[in-house]
């Protein structure tokens, strides 16, 4: 149950990363992963927001994406990065 909940979450950030890579180089996006700052959060919150979260649901789910996206470190990123860029 568990892993598809951060299945479903890391969906939600390669989404939010694709919208990025409309705007920013990939050096840029990788930089914000690994440090996430306000740029990050807002455009994370905006793609749930699409995605219909709101409440508690959009707090929580914010709160895990940054949890599991601390927890895969560099390598997890670039993963990430390259997941995102070729869908």
């Amino acid at each position: 149950m568990e892993w598809m909940m951060i299945m479903e979450i890391i969906d939600k950030v390669i989404a939010a990363i694709q919208e990025c890579m409309e705007n920013r180089s990939p050096d840029e996006i990788r930089a914000g992963l690994l440090k996430p700052g306000i740029l990050e959060v807002v455009v994370f919150r905006r793609v749930l927001r699409k995605q219909g979260l709101r409440g508690a649901e959009l707090r929580g789910a914010m709160r895990e994406g940054f949890t599991q996206l601390q927890a895969l470190g560099a390598e997890g990123v670039d993963a990430l990065l390259e997941e995102a860029a070729n869908p």
